[in-house]
């Protein structure tokens, strides 16, 4: 049987065809300034449009938190539960740790909610009691790689506490493998902290070993924690990237501080062709190096020169260029330009060139059969 999770209206699988299930998680004081007005003025309506935009976007669960400095969180709750759960659509996650909480909001529910979350940071205390009324009320948990000595950096501290708490939850209080979502932990990379450099892929191969050691359970992340502290333009692509690699490590569900549909790359290729290659070569991609500014550098090999670079992003006209070599293709994203030194710069190429290039392209974001773009390469 497959893993779901429902609402009063619909039931939703938590291991999409084309993933990721996708979280709106602005339901959230502390993510949301207009959820967090709303919720200090009492403004159910205000708290529910906040909801449903998310829905209308394309959000496939509800997370809600009312956790606030000087509010009661259970009395919040329990009002915004019954309200939600007459209008919303998407089945809902309660984001408490308090099981006083938790234990008074499910049985209000009618239908099948996702908890968030469990951790082993009193060392398992709350666990335990978390997973009990996950077992009575069928409720499906998030659990976040966090013990005593704090929030998980590396692969292998990652994948020990997950054993840990798979072992105490399924093992101990029955719940099945497919009802946990490991969170492994998103941590941003633009804090300048060297300890944090790695972390991105750590968290990408963590979820590969416990893939391998825990089969049948799920996944889930913050996604947008990996760019904080960047502008905005780099947010975007740093956030997509970092989703599609997730997604083909086995991320079944990612929560966005936007709902957000359609390919997991959102948008965003890099193709790179050596020029004179004959019709059978299949272009290349290149991984980015973000810098402080914004700007994105895709390294290319100097054997392939020359090449024809083709970019695209949502919301920008296509634009390709021919370059000689050697150096970097640096692609400033907040303007979507090409930048490269005078000397490098060839004039427009040939019309043999073009047509020789031409088709072996696809038309780019055309969407393939796994949700992601099928350009002939991705960023």
């Amino acid at each position: 049987m497959k893993a779901s999770v429902a609402s009063l209206y619909q039931a939703v699988e938590l291991h999409q065809e084309i993933p990721p299930l996708l979280i709106g998680e602005r339901c959230n004081p502390n993510g949301s300034k207009a959820f967090k007005e709303a919720l200090i003025a009492e403004d159910d309506n205000a708290c529910l449009k906040v909801a449903l935009d998310q829905e209308a976007r394309g959000a496939q669960v509800i997370d809600l938190c009312v956790a606030y400095a000087g509010r009661d969180e259970l009395t919040d709750m329990v009002r915004l539960t019954r309200l939600f759960a007459g209008s919303c659509k998407a089945p809902l996650m309660f984001d408490s740790t308090s099981p006083d909480t938790l234990e008074k909001v499910l049985p209000l529910y009618p239908g099948r909610a996702i908890i968030n979350s469990i951790n082993l940071e009193d060392g398992g205390t709350s666990l335990d009691r978390i997973c009990k009324l996950a077992k009575k009320y069928g409720a499906a948990v998030v659990a976040l790689v966090i013990d005593l000595e704090g929030m998980a950096l590396t692969a292998d501290r990652k994948l020990a506490i997950a054993k840990e708490i798979y072992y105490r939850a399924v093992t101990v209080h029955g719940l099945r493998p497919q009802d946990l979502l490991f969170d492994l932990l998103t941590f941003t990379v633009g804090s300048g902290d060297e300890t944090m450099r790695r972390s991105a892929i750590e968290t990408l191969e963590a979820i590969k070993l416990v893939r391998r050691e825990l089969p049948g359970v799920g996944f889930t992340l913050g996604v947008s924690n990996i760019s904080f502290g960047l502008r905005p333009a780099a947010r975007k692509v740093l956030n997509s990237v970092f989703l599609h690699e997730a997604v083909a490590a086995g991320l079944n569900t990612a929560g966005l501080v936007t709902g957000y549909r359609g390919s997991p790359l959102g948008g965003v290729e890099v193709s790179v062709w050596p020029v004179e290659l004959s019709e059978g070569f299949d272009p290349a991609a290149w991984d980015a190096e973000s810098g402080p500014d914004g700007r994105f550098v895709i390294p290319i090999p100097k054997e392939l020169y020359p090449v024809r670079v083709f970019f695209r992003a949502d919301g920008y006209e296509p634009m390709e260029t021919v370059v000689a070599g050697p150096g970097n293709l640096a692609v400033a994203l907040t303007r979507i330009e090409v930048t490269l030194p005078p000397a490098v710069l060839p004039p427009e190429p040939s019309d043999q060139a073009r047509d020789r290039l031409g088709p072996r392209r696809r038309p780019p974001g055309e969407v393939g059969q796994h949700g992601q773009l099928a350009g002939p390469a991705q960023l």
